[in-house]
């Protein structure tokens, strides 16, 4: 074929142009043999073993569709009939029971996350990566399998097996928008999981009787903003009332954040403190221990700048307040390390 220009074909050239793509295929002869025990190697015989086949049916699939121009060579096909039916007879019953396999995937709440991965986003990626893998299998299979029995049903049943998981996707993004936007309109009343940012809210919440210091920014607000940068990295659309729930705690997310260190901090600090330091160091603890809750001697001075009066309503009082506490406490560890020494 290599002095054929591919513009002189037409009915006049037609014989011409068999008689060479006969010829081409004959030269090709040889290197099909050669190529027809890799192929078996790393294609059918993993299939066709009897083994674990839902272990291997990815590997299996990817390299179908990567060969499917090569397999759909009817001298390979010719040669591979007896593999091909072993394989095409797995690959089926895989297909058919795939759909319990998705469903039971969706019910789990053991979901491989990863480390970046929400539980939403990690469903919608499972659901994506079998779709991947039916897509591919279907164009494999045109080329591979079409003129064996039932290949028409099995082509109906990968159809239809695609079309569940595309519905499955959606339904799981609407569920998950549901949940939201129940959680934003009763603000966690029902559950005590709030994810709307009350504003107004104080900064920490000081628990008296036990001594613990709590920041008012929600676990799960902050999971949601992950959630909702995944979904949309992922082509989903956000409803509105959920973006102004996200633009509001992306506002405050890294004061949040820097707060919950604090609070740390403050719960920690006192174990940290050897006894013999605790008198030593009494000073920069009463300074820092200012600035988190009221003093007694402030009486009931409401403008008191401590983490318990402050509101989440100005960033900008945020800022100063939060450098003024990162500093009372980087001096208070600073001591404490120095005094260990």
């Amino acid at each position: 074929m290599a002095n054929a220009n591919p513009f002189e074909f037409g009915p006049h050239t037609e014989q011409q142009w068999k008689s060479r793509l006969t010829a081409t295929e004959r030269a090709l002869g040889p290197y099909i043999e050669l190529l027809l025990p890799e192929l078996r190697e790393r294609i059918l015989e993993s299939g066709g073993n009897g083994g674990a086949m839902g272990d291997e049916r990815e590997l299996i699939i990817d390299e179908l569709h990567r060969f499917r121009h090569f397999l759909a060579r009817k001298p390979v096909k010719d040669k591979l009939q007896a593999e091909r039916q072993t394989l095409f007879a797995r690959l089926y019953d895989e297909m058919n029971s795939q759909q319990r396999n998705f469903e039971h995937l969706l019910s789990s709440s053991n979901l491989p996350t990863g480390r970046f991965l929400t539980e939403i986003a990690a469903k919608i990626y499972a659901l994506r990566a079998q779709r991947s893998q039916v897509d591919k299998l279907q164009k494999a299979g045109v080329a591979f399998f079409e003129d064996l029995p039932n290949y028409e049903r099995f082509e109906q049943t990968l159809k239809e097996l695609s079309e569940q998981l595309i519905a499955a996707e959606q339904e799981q993004f609407d569920a998950w928008c549901r949940d939201m936007i129940a959680h934003i309109v009763d603000g966690g009343v029902n559950d005590g999981d709030s994810i709307s940012l009350q504003t107004t809210g104080r900064l920490m919440v000081l628990e008296r009787a036990r001594g613990i210091l709590t920041v008012s920014f929600s676990d799960r607000l902050a999971r949601l903003l992950r959630e909702v940068s995944q979904l949309q990295s992922m082509g989903f659309k956000v409803p509105v009332k959920i973006l102004a729930c996200v633009q509001q705690g992306e506002r405050f997310y890294e004061y949040g954040v820097l707060l919950k260190q604090v609070a740390h901090f403050y719960n920690t600090i006192e174990k940290q403190m050897l006894p013999c330091q605790q008198a030593m160091l009494l000073d920069e603890a009463l300074a820092f221990e200012q600035l988190v809750v009221p003093s007694s001697k402030s009486g009931g001075d409401r403008k008191q700048k401590t983490a318990v009066n402050l509101t989440w309503e100005s960033p900008e009082k945020l800022k100063g307040y939060i450098e003024r506490l990162r500093e009372a406490a980087l001096q208070l560890t600073s001591h404490n390390r120095s005094d260990k020494i």
